[in-house]
């Protein structure tokens, strides 16, 4: 276990750390924005606000205690990222896949969701207020729930080969 454990400490010190950063536009974000991918970065404590994320991937990213405010995630994806108590504040979401990540103990407050899909993502402890879901032409308000991923899986919008639920 003790190799493990340094491995996976390495693996994390050799990847490149962002801390406490303020995103207020495209140009602060796409310095660290490699052909249209956002991938193996660390983000500690930072704040993106108001930013257009036309048809960006993040891959292997870790966004620790980060928020996003204002922010539009369209024709995204997240795949393989820790987005563990990130808050997400007036944010959209649309036509975008979030794919093997940890959303555990996340906040969605005024989000809306459309066209989005959550596969093999661990999604416990999530809170939402006053969130839209569309499924199809069909929209679902949520004003509070600590169950947010039983809602997502009612309306087919989970699904999981083995692992996250």
């Amino acid at each position: 276990m003790e190799i493990k454990s340094r491995i996976e400490n390495f693996e994390e010190e050799s990847r490149f750390k962002i801390r406490n950063q303020t995103f207020t536009n495209k140009i602060d974000l796409d310095q660290y924005i490699e052909w249209n991918a956002l991938a193996g970065r660390i983000f500690v404590d930072c704040t993106f606000q108001e930013l257009d994320l036309l048809g960006k991937v993040f891959g292997s990213c870790d966004f620790k205690n980060c928020q996003f405010t204002n922010c539009k995630f369209e024709n995204c994806q997240i795949v393989n990222c820790d987005l563990t108590r990130a808050e997400f504040g007036y944010s959209s979401f649309r036509n975008s896949q979030f794919l093997n990540s940890d959303l555990r103990a996340s906040d969605f407050m005024a989000c809306e969701f459309r066209k989005t899909t959550f596969k093999n993502s661990n999604l416990e402890l999530i809170l939402a207020w006053d969130v839209k879901l569309w499924e199809s032409n069909q929209l679902t308000e949520i004003e509070k729930s600590s169950n947010f991923a039983n809602i997502l899986k009612d309306m087919n919008l989970i699904s999981s080969d083995e692992g996250y639920s």
